[in-house]
């Protein structure tokens, strides 16, 4: 059980770092400038707890095309488009913070931003991979999936998510932030 528990907070700690848990985005694009300050709790059954990081963003755009930036352990750049009102499409990549001499693991991102005034639900697909220098260690490479549900209030988002892998194991995630 204790071994479990240890490859539950590993499997935790691997995704967070890879892969931003909180998408605390709407479907909505930006026109103009925008801050989002806040954080996730993070569950695993596995991991037997829970593990709380903070994430900050800044997005710009004109309505139509949205640039955002955030941070939640790795650094995330993305670009959302406005597909129709209630409906945007928004593409990612990110870099964690696990630069090793023997790689380096990058992490894109896809999915949709659906508007259910004033909740918004975000189907979303992670790929991870690392390419190793090391002859020893293998390259390796994951699909992800995430589910968000969350609410929009006037300065301020909530939601709650699902992440996890094809293969078994999940982690359920609440995620709240001011927006200025």
């Amino acid at each position: 059980m204790r071994g479990r528990q240890v490859a539950g907070v590993v499997f935790a700690l691997f995704l967070t770092g890879c892969i931003p848990i909180a998408t605390l985005r709407t479907p909505e694009v930006v026109q103009g400038r925008q801050f989002t300050l806040g954080g996730s709790l993070i569950a695993s059954r596995d991991a037997g707890g829970a593990l709380v990081l903070p994430y900050a963003a800044y997005a710009f755009g004109d309505g139509n095309v949205e640039y955002n930036f955030s941070v939640q352990m790795g650094l995330r750049a993305g670009i959302k488009w406005a597909v129709e009102p209630g409906l945007s499409l928004d593409v990612g990549g990110t870099l964690p913070p696990l630069i090793v001499a023997e790689g380096l693991p990058l992490a894109g991102d896809i999915g949709l931003l659906i508007g259910l005034d004033p909740f918004y639900l975000s189907p979303r697909l992670h790929g991870i991979a690392f390419q190793s220098n090391n002859t020893t260690l293998r390259s390796l490479g994951a699909l992800v999936y995430q589910l968000s549900l969350g609410y929009r209030g006037e300065s301020f988002l909530t939601e709650v998510g699902l992440m996890g892998g094809f293969g078994g194991g999940a982690l359920l995630s609440f995620s709240a932030g001011a927006r200025f």
